[in-house]
């Protein structure tokens, strides 16, 4: 356990006052200041700076600072871990596969509330491509993962449920000749650069988006394949092509143009997937949270 003297350093350098640090701890300010005397004295160096009207950390206290708030970090990670075990000494944990921003954003609140229920349980959350969650899910590595249900759906052993529709859109630089459209028809794109995810995301993912196009009669001119949205982005900024994905995760201040599509053949969905015969009973209460706050 970290000593509680740099628990009041901390607290000091965090408030700026050894008043504030000392009623934190429901002590008396000379009790604070002495214990970081004494904490200076071990360590033989100065951590604030005392001639100026708040305490100001020194160059070595700044260092000490960040170094004590890391061990901080660690102390609680290794806490909820040791609490995520079970009276038999096993552990209770989640593995929980996410693809993009849409979970990014909304999982911490997810997790907030089902940690109100079920607070003894570990979250390892993990990146994974469509194809690497549908894989590691099969194998047991996962418990659930996000994305789209492209991968997910050739695997009998995997439950699917539905979370909510993506807008599905186009973007281009500003410089395109699509720049000044609102909205774009599918046939508008024979010929036409397209940037594209490649199929190391999801071989399942990568056909439906083909499939997309055949429906239309017209085979996409792909030109560049990425394996990461960013690069994919940036490709278009610079004019290399266009490129189609849901107004979930591109934002407005990326600085494309982002039109509508008018047909209808590109329907994509966000979703999540389980082994069905997965038994631990603290995965439903997860799953009832991200199906309720996505639904509702």
């Amino acid at each position: 356990m970290i000593e509680r003297k740099i628990h009041f350093f901390i607290a000091t350098a965090e408030t700026g006052s050894f008043t504030a640090a000392a009623r934190k701890f429901n002590l008396s300010q000379s009790a604070i200041s002495q214990q970081i005397r004494l904490l200076e004295e071990e360590l033989e160096v100065r951590l604030f700076e005392r001639s100026h009207y708040r305490p100001k950390l020194t160059s070595a206290g700044e260092y000490y600072f960040n170094a004590c708030r890391k061990l901080l970090d660690l102390e609680q990670e290794i806490h909820n871990t040791v609490r995520s075990y079970s009276a038999n000494g096993r552990q209770r944990s989640l593995n929980i596969g996410i693809t993009g921003s849409i979970e990014t954003n909304d999982l911490p609140r997810i997790i907030e509330r089902y940690k109100d229920k079920e607070d003894k349980v570990y979250l390892n959350v993990k990146r994974v491509s469509f194809a690497e969650g549908a894989t590691e899910l099969e194998a047991k590595n996962l418990d659930l993962t996000f994305g789209m249900p492209n991968d997910l759906v050739n695997i009998p052993e995997i439950q699917i449920e539905a979370l909510k529709p993506l807008d599905l859109c186009l973007i281009c630089s500003q410089k395109h000749r699509f720049s000044k459209l609102s909205s774009v028809n599918i046939k508008d794109l024979k010929g036409e650069p397209v940037i594209a995810f490649s199929e190391n995301i999801g071989i399942g993912f990568y056909k439906d988006f083909l499939m997309g196009f055949q429906k239309e009669g017209i085979y996409p001119q792909i030109t560049k394949h990425c394996d990461y949205l960013e690069e994919m982005v940036m490709s278009v900024k610079l004019n290399q092509g266009v490129a189609f994905l849901s107004r979930q995760v591109i934002s407005a201040e990326e600085d494309v143009c982002i039109l509508d599509i008018e047909n209808p053949h590109f329907v994509s969905e966000f979703c999540l997937g389980y082994l069905k015969s997965n038994d631990k009973e603290y995965l439903k209460p997860f799953l009832e949270e991200v199906i309720h706050y996505y639904r509702n």
